[in-house]
Parts: C-alpha cells; structure tokens; sequence
C-alpha cells in the first residue's frame, strides 16, 4: 500500500491527474468545433453533433469490457494501452477525409477513452491507503 506523502504516492496521484486531464481533454475536444465542422463538411447540426455521440457512446459502452480486462491483464496495462492509443487514434483523426471515417475514429477513441476511466479508481483503490485514497481522489 502507498501511504500519504511518500514519493510514490505523489508521481501515482500526478500520473492519475494527468491520465484523467487528458481523457476529459480528448472527450471534449471537438465540442467547440461542432460549427466550424458542420460548415467543413456541409452537414446539419444534428448530424455533426454524432462526432460527440459517437465518442460519448462508445466510452459508455467500453466500460464494463474494460473493467473486466482489468482483471485479467492488469491495471495499469489496461490504462497504459488507453493512453497509448489515444494520440495513435488521433492521428487517424488528422487524415480522415471524410466525415463518417471521422466519426468511426471518434468512436476509436471514446473506446480508447474509456480504458483509462473504468479502471483509475480502482487502481487507487488497490494501490493506495484509506486514508491516501481520500486525498488522491480529492486531488483528481
């Protein structure tokens, strides 16, 4: 167990931090760009909006899946994988030429997304004291 304030305990709180600022950043990224896309693509706004559904559902549904490999492969390889896949899908996202191929890739990602979200808590849980676990999840 890491205890408060020991070194461990500060790059393992930094590193959930960090892994959770960057899949709340990929989940919402295209959200202010919902406009500018609509008009790219000359699509209405109810179809632009499913390069956000599409993400939202996916990291819905890859939940549990997740979860579930988590315990058979372990944490941190579910959650390293997810943040590894995340710039690769990203790059997809760079050169998708049309507007479903960029819907899939969102999807991609919110699956991605989701390998990171399902599991971090329980981590902390596994990885932290009690009493480490309530200021880390305060500090995320």
């Amino acid at each position: 167990m890491i205890e408060l304030g020991i070194q461990d305990y500060r790059r393992v709180t930094l590193s959930l931090a960090l892994g959770s600022f960057i899949v709340f950043c990929n989940l919402y990224l295209f959200q202010p760009m919902l406009p500018y896309m609509a008009e790219h693509f000359s699509v209405s706004e109810t179809q632009i909006n499913w390069l956000f559904a599409a993400t939202t559902l996916a990291l819905s549904v890859s939940l549990v899946p997740w979860a579930v490999a988590s315990e058979a492969v372990g944490r941190k390889r579910v959650m390293f994988a997810g943040l590894l896949a995340m710039p690769v899908i990203g790059l997809g996202m760079l050169v998708s030429p049309s507007l479903i191929s960029l819907v899939i890739m969102r999807a991609m990602m919110g699956v991605a997304l989701a390998a990171f979200a399902s599991v971090a808590v329980a981590y902390m849980v596994e990885e932290l004291s009690p009493r480490a676990f309530g200021q880390a999840i305060g500090a995320i």
